[in-house]
């Protein structure tokens, strides 16, 4: 019950917001931040991967960093395609401080999470 309320106030707020704010459709030709929220188990990371690579030959300047939980990061420790990742532990606002304070460009959801793209439409 209290989870199905913690996310009608995100979609509330995100709703005001938008009314505020308007839509995040801000388009970058050279983004030199880029995030890739990739919160899922082990098995949808590892297929994540590429695309981690082909960002970073599209834009080699840019840096990349991924959203993912504690098991995820130890799977890309090391990885040279990364160049931070923010560990998600269901602290919302956190999270939405964590992703300002870097000055993201450009971010993508790779798997259907409201408070992931609510974090990165408050981002």
């Amino acid at each position: 019950m209290i989870f199905k309320i913690k996310r009608l106030i995100i979609f509330l707020l995100c709703f005001l917001k938008f009314f505020v704010s308007g839509k995040a459709n801000k388009k970058v030709k050279d983004p030199r931040k880029l995030l890739v929220a990739q919160t899922a188990k082990l098995g949808d990371m590892v297929c994540a991967t590429p695309m981690f690579r082909a960002i970073k030959e599209k834009y080699p300047t840019a840096k990349v960093f991924v959203i993912g939980n504690n098991i995820n990061k130890e799977l890309l420790d090391g990885n040279p395609d990364i160049d931070g990742y923010f560990v998600y532990k269901n602290n919302f606002w956190e999270l939405v401080r964590a992703i300002k304070k870097e000055k993201i460009d450009f971010a993508c959801d790779t798997n259907p999470n409201l408070f992931i793209l609510a974090a990165l439409y408050f981002a």
